[in-house]
């Protein structure tokens, strides 16, 4: 763990490494759930301090207050499995969740990671006041966003109020993986 990823072993991995070494019979785990269930949190192994976190943050976001997380690491750390807990319990607290994935693609546009963390929106008529109207270009039909000039700011803000009035219905949880692209 500390070449390949740069972190220390916590004490039930070394207590685990300790019964394997000295031929201790291993503690075994209780069968795996149905593929149809959520994964439990159970594998998230030595996560406590992370998953407090993001239980605080569900916490604010229930109370209205906002609250931003990021999840940073070396490649193969676990964000992304953290950031799928994120979005369980998210769900399971009543946040509407919407998420992406951003790539080298996204960047070769304006509409970035917009168009997919927002896309599920589109039909949703009452999000898109006057104010938010400008999302829909964005949402709806990149190419003309794009050949109508340089309409960033109006875009940007569109998405903003598009947010707000999402959020104004009750809790909502953005994730973004692999935000670095």
């Amino acid at each position: 763990l500390m070449d390949e990823l740069g972190t220390v072993p916590g004490p039930e991995l070394v207590a685990l490494h300790e019964r394997l070494i000295s031929g201790e019979a291993p503690v075994r785990a209780a069968p795996a759930a149905p593929a149809t269930a959520p994964t439990p949190p159970s594998d998230l192994v030595e996560r406590d301090a992370e998953l407090a976190a993001i239980d605080r943050l569900l916490a604010r976001v229930r109370a209205r207050e906002g609250a931003v997380a990021l999840l940073e690491g070396p490649a193969g750390i676990g964000k992304t499995r953290l950031l799928s807990e994120l979005r369980r319990r998210g769900e399971a607290a009543g946040a509407v969740v919407l998420e992406a994935r951003a790539g080298t693609l996204g960047r070769e546009n304006g509409s970035g990671v917009a168009r997919p963390l927002f896309e599920p929106l589109v039909g949703d008529r009452e999000l898109f006041d006057e104010q938010a109207a400008s999302a829909r270009d964005v949402l709806v039909d990149v190419a003309a966003s794009i050949t109508a000039g340089d309409r960033s700011f109006a875009a940007l803000h569109g998405l903003y109020r598009l947010t707000a009035n999402l959020a104004a219905r009750g809790p909502v949880v953005l994730c973004v993986d692999d935000l670095q692209w």
